[in-house]
């Protein structure tokens, strides 16, 4: 970290929220994303779950079975029903069942997680036939 970056980090500790909150939205704000601080996890869950209501009329959101409550229940509270995907003994997606599930054309919200290291789906992407049936089929994959 650059001398400037670490003082500029450093003052920002000192700033009031709402100044703050516009550094960063003007910092963090490029090529038409918007950056929308939340005070939590499931509330940016369930922000971004309402956002994609309005572009898809989907409503199953298909979530590792091992995950922390509070994802389902922002994604239920969001409007969405629940489907989840088992993982192995090494918290990975078991691939055969994620894309069956997918292929459910209700499918609006795929969610992957990390769990202690697993790699979330996240290599499987490079395959052509995933890429094909999540892009193609299901853009909203979070």
């Amino acid at each position: 970290m650059m001398a400037k970056d670490f003082f500029l980090f450093a003052a920002l500790h000192f700033l009031p929220y709402e100044l703050l909150f516009q550094i960063l939205c003007k910092r963090l704000s490029l090529n038409g994303f918007k950056f929308f601080p939340q005070v939590s996890g499931r509330v940016a869950l369930y922000k971004l779950a309402l956002t994609l209501k309005d572009y898809s009329e989907k409503r199953v959101a298909l979530i590792p079975d091992f995950i922390c409550n509070v994802v389902y229940i922002a994604l239920e509270k969001a409007g969405y029903d629940i489907q989840t995907y088992s993982l192995d003994n090494y918290f990975e997606p078991r691939k055969s069942e994620v894309l069956e599930k997918l292929s459910d054309n209700r499918v609006g919200i795929f969610l992957t997680a990390s769990i202690f290291g697993s790699s979330a789906f996240l290599d499987n992407l490079k395959e052509p036939e995933v890429r094909e049936l999540i892009i193609k089929k299901h853009p909203c994959y979070c």
